[in-house]
C-alpha cells in the first residue's frame, strides 16, 4: 500500500471521518512535504514507524474498499499534503468534487 497519483477516471472509494480530538492528532500519519515520497513508495504504509500511526479508522477503509474490489481510496490526511498551502488550497476547494465523483464515500463518525 501506497500513494499514487492518478488521472481522472479510475474508480475509488473517499473516506469522510473525523480526524480525532483537536490536540490529540500528535503521531497520526499525514501526507508532508517531507514524508510525500516515501510515501509513494510500495509497500510504503505497511512499514510506517513508530513514531507515526495509521488510525483504524483508515486501515477499515483500505480493508473494506479491498473487500469491494475499489483499487484506490482517497483520504484527505493522505491525499492533501497538509504543509503545502497551495495545493492544500486547490484540494480543499475540489473536495465536493472528490466526494461526487466517487464510486462510493464511507462516513465514520
Amino acid at each position: 500500500l501506497c500513494l499514487v497519483e492518478t488521472r481522472p477516471g479510475p474508480r475509488y472509494a473517499a473516506l469522510s471521518y473525523v480526524w480525532g480530538p483537536v490536540g490529540k492528532q500528535e503521531g497520526i500519519l499525514k501526507t508532508l512535504k517531507s514524508n510525500i515520497q516515501r510515501l509513494k513508495t510500495p509497500g510504503s504504509l505497511e512499514k510506517i514507524g513508530k513514531s507515526e500511526k495509521l488510525p483504524n479508522t483508515l486501515w477499515d477503509a483500505i480493508s473494506l474498499s479491498s473487500s469491494l474490489s475499489i483499487p484506490y481510496l482517497w483520504v484527505d490526511s493522505l491525499c492533501i499534503v497538509q504543509d503545502d498551502d497551495e495545493t492544500r488550497g486547490a484540494q480543499l476547494g475540489a473536495m465536493a468534487s472528490i466526494y461526487a465523483n466517487a464510486y462510493i464515500t464511507l462516513v465514520a463518525a
